[in-house]
């Protein structure tokens, strides 16, 4: 029985590059999905930026330090203290601590609460008893009372500032959260390029294998079989022929194909990777919105 060797590898080159097409096209339409949400991606960072440089300006205005000198000056309790004794012996660290616990309105700024709360204490701290001598009498110095009331509408001025300082932080929440979204969608985009360059690879071995080794056996005499040599003549011989030399620059130019669809993956990747560098922590980290909020 003669056998027609033609059919199976005609049939089997055929299938292959279909196949290989197939694929190629879905990664082709996959990657300029991805460059394109990339870009998107860019542009929506540089929006976010905008909005980062925003909020910051809008802390910047606020009144942080009135704020904190006015609950510190008006504070009973506070007052209280400083006559009952209780910061003598502290140290600087030791009163901020002190105030930021018990009162959880302040913001964080030293300074101004340091400021306000020495003021507060050379008013209001006990004077020194005079050393008593035998049969002397002195005058027991008392406490000064706590007359200590704000001006009219103070307290309003103050909700109002706290409302816009507070507004900030819900601006502040909503933009971490979408500097996180799309930090995460570039990771998702990582790990989908990441094996896109692996199918790509495979298509890069299989085209040669799959396509053009068979095709360069074609055409062969029917019932002769196929045959495999290793001789080197042979093989230089049987390549410089015009069939063999089309079969090359067909092997070259979708061979250049996949290398294109490889330097794309690369660019991309670069590309997320520079984005994911430059919006990594500063944007997702409240302090570096406002330095007088700390979580």
């Amino acid at each position: 029985m003669n056998i027609d060797w033609n059919w199976f590898f005609s049939s089997f080159s055929q299938s292959a590059a279909a196949l290989l097409g197939i694929i190629g096209a879905f990664i082709i339409s996959r990657l300029i999905g991805i460059d394109e949400k990339a870009n998107i991606l860019s542009s929506d960072f540089e929006d976010l930026k905008i909005a980062y440089n925003k909020i910051r300006d809008s802390f910047s205005i606020r009144k942080y330090s009135w704020v904190n000198r006015t609950f510190i000056k008006y504070d009973d309790d506070i007052i209280k203290q400083i006559q009952n004794r209780e910061y003598e012996g502290l140290s600087e660290n030791e009163i901020l601590g002190k105030l930021y616990e018990q009162d959880g309105r302040l913001y964080h700024d030293d300074k101004s609460i340091l400021d306000a709360f020495n003021e507060l204490y050379e008013k209001y701290k006990p004077k020194e008893e005079p050393i008593r001598k035998p049969g002397e009498f002195y005058v027991v110095n008392n406490p000064l009372p706590i007359l200590n009331f704000p001006p009219d509408g103070t307290w309003d001025k103050i909700g109002n500032e706290r409302d816009l300082i507070n507004k900030h932080l819900v601006d502040t929440g909503e933009l971490i959260r979408k500097f996180s979204k799309h930090l995460e969608s570039l990771k998702n985009f990582a790990s989908s390029l990441q094996t896109i360059k692996m199918i790509v690879w495979i298509l890069i071995v299989s085209f040669p294998i799959t396509v053009i080794y068979p095709l360069h056996f074609l055409p062969i005499e029917i019932g002769k079989e196929p045959m495999l040599t290793y001789n080197l003549v042979l093989i230089i011989k049987s390549y410089i022929t015009l069939k063999n030399i089309l079969l090359t620059v067909f092997l070259i130019a979708v061979e250049g194909i996949f290398v294109y669809f490889l330097f794309l993956i690369r660019q991309i990747k670069l590309r997320l990777s520079n984005l994911e560098k430059e919006h990594l922590e500063e944007y997702r980290d409240i302090n570096s919105y406002c330095d007088y909020y700390r979580e």
